[in-house]
């Protein structure tokens, strides 16, 4: 409590959660001036479309509406975008992009209160894990995440809702029946909102056998293997070519990947190899010790701390083996970056308590976080705002008959045709060509936030 501190322990605290709360309030004021209520990629058909079938062409007739929204997107079901988008379609009677998006930010938010919560638990009298937290979760170093509803609704649900799962498991001893139901609850809709959040089920099984909890560990492998089915029930993975599997690819794609918690999206070909140096170099220290406190016994001291982070293990090794081909720029776009900050903080909390680590290296960290934290503002926000831009003007000229398609790396005409057929419904309000315009100047002058009615 801060009253318990002496007058200069007051200052220094209330110094350090001002800190944190800085990458909170330039997120804040970069999304309400960045966000627009125009559809992006995955959109037209993860929301317009979802509405016209749900809704307009009745296609849950003969089927359960659970069997329709559990159906499948790519590779993904997307179970939570969807009850998120008949909610606010209900409710309102249209959709707004940019007000999802909000929405979708708030899981994130859900997911900082979270690691902070653990963070400050494991490591008592540490206030530095606020601004750790705060500067690597409110990075834009992942800004599709945050500003496309298409991403964030389904990443940020999967893990918040993974989280959730381990923690009850944790608390099996107490009350197990409810804790129990609860994690196979979450663990449900971690699996069904995005691909990856399936990963805590295997988890949950290794965290219980952590806790020598053998019987409620089988019980837990019989429920993972029959969501593990139900997921792939009528699952189509389509015709994706990959190459030859390369262990040096594997190798570098998984480093890269762990370290991504140094990753500041330099503008230059240059700075961008060497930032990725340093982050080859960090991946294997965090693999080393995940093996190591596994060997010294701490996984078992420690099973809720130890499963989280071999949550994020799993995952960036399971992605490493399905891009083993690809270069390893791959680990690091922005679709993928926000995967992977929550190892780099794990990692952290983790060290902190095994190591018995002092608080001077925290503030260490936490100057690293901030050079990490304005690095990736002056590199990334000055590419958000044109990026948005442009969106406004494919958006524009495809309205005034410029182009044929919405969507130009996309050569479809259904899009534009998806688009037309909402705002002839009122499903979603089309802007105007002078609407667009004032937007874009919107974009171009100003930080204030966007008007979206």
């Amino acid at each position: 409590m801060l009253s318990n501190l002496p007058r200069s322990g007051q200052v220094a605290k209330i110094g350090i959660y001002l800190l944190g709360c800085l990458p909170v309030v330039v997120f804040l004021i970069v999304l309400t001036g960045s966000a627009l209520n125009l559809p992006t990629y995955d959109d037209y058909d993860t929301t317009l479309a979802f509405i016209k079938q749900f809704y307009f062409d009745q296609w849950t007739a003969g089927q359960s509406t659970f069997t329709y929204l559990i159906q499948q997107h790519n590779e993904h079901r997307i179970l939570l975008s969807r009850l998120a988008t008949l909610l606010y379609y209900h409710l309102f009677g249209h959709i707004n992009f940019a007000h999802l998006v909000y929405l979708q930010n708030g899981l994130l938010f859900l997911v900082f209160f979270y690691i902070v919560h653990i963070g400050r638990r494991t490591l008592p009298g540490n206030p530095w894990i606020i601004p750790i937290v705060s500067g690597t979760l409110f990075s834009m170093v992942g800004w599709h995440s945050n500003l496309y509803f298409s991403g964030g609704i389904q990443h940020f649900a999967s893990f918040i809702f993974a989280f959730i799962t381990l923690y009850f498991l944790d608390q099996i001893d107490h009350q197990p029946r409810r804790n129990l139901a609860m994690a196979l609850l979450f663990g449900f809709l971690a699996s069904f909102s995005f691909g990856n959040g399936l990963i805590v089920m295997p988890v949950g099984v290794f965290l219980l056998w952590l806790k020598n909890k053998r019987g409620f560990a089988l019980l837990w492998l019989m429920m993972t293997v029959l969501l593990i089915l139900l997921y792939l029930y009528q699952l189509n993975f389509g015709q994706n070519e990959r190459g030859e599997f390369n262990l040096l690819s594997f190798f570098k794609f998984l480093f890269a990947y762990l370290g991504i918690g140094l990753y500041t999206s330099p503008p230059t070909l240059l700075w961008s190899q060497f930032n990725i140096a340093f982050q080859l170099l960090l991946g294997p220290c965090i693999l080393a010790m995940w093996l190591y406190l596994l060997w010294n016994g701490y996984a078992r001291r420690r099973p809720l701390l130890y499963s989280l982070l071999t949550f994020y293990i799993l995952a960036a090794v399971l992605l490493a083996l399905s891009r083993s081909s690809y270069k390893i720029a791959g680990a690091i776009t922005p679709r993928y970056s926000f995967f992977a900050k929550c190892i780099w903080l794990w990692a952290l909390i983790i060290a902190g308590d095994a190591f018995q680590l002092p608080r001077r290296f925290y503030q260490w960290c936490t100057a690293t976080v901030g050079v990490v934290w304005a690095l990736s503002a002056i590199f990334i926000y000055p590419q958000i705002r044109p990026a948005q831009i442009a969106l406004v003007e494919q958006v524009s000229a495809w309205e005034a008959g410029k182009v044929d398609y919405i969507m130009p790396h996309l050569p479809l005409r259904r899009f534009g045709d998806m688009l037309l057929w909402a705002d002839r419904h009122g499903v979603y309000a089309l802007p105007s060509t002078q609407q667009l315009e004032e937007i874009k100047q919107q974009l171009n002058t100003t930080h204030t936030p966007i008007d979206h009615r």
